[in-house]
């Protein structure tokens, strides 16, 4: 999937969900660091590197606002008939 393909309102309710999930993090992250959580903690590095690849999701989304709904291309005929070049496989014993 391609977020190109998006219809516009799709890609506003997809940015809608993300934007969502990563003020979520932003909003958890910063009850941690309320807490006093260690720097170093694991979770709270990976809570932040979610909030960095949703904010960057988010801002990829915003660059496709209001571009064109990309298309897939027809399908490619076939030239030529190729029936003729049905095989068989021989009898081996």
């Amino acid at each position: 999937m391609d977020a190109r393909f998006l219809a516009q309102s799709d890609r506003d309710a997809f940015m809608r969900l993300i934007y969502t999930r990563r003020d979520e993090i932003g909003r958890m992250i910063k009850r941690m660091e309320a807490r006093r959580w260690f720097t170093d903690d694991a979770v709270l590095q990976n809570l932040r590197s979610a909030w960095h690849a949703l904010h960057a999701a988010v801002q990829v989304m915003a660059s496709l606002d209001g571009t064109p709904v990309k298309v897939h291309p027809p399908p490619v005929k076939p030239t030529a008939d190729l029936r003729h070049f049905g095989m068989t496989t021989p009898c081996r014993k």
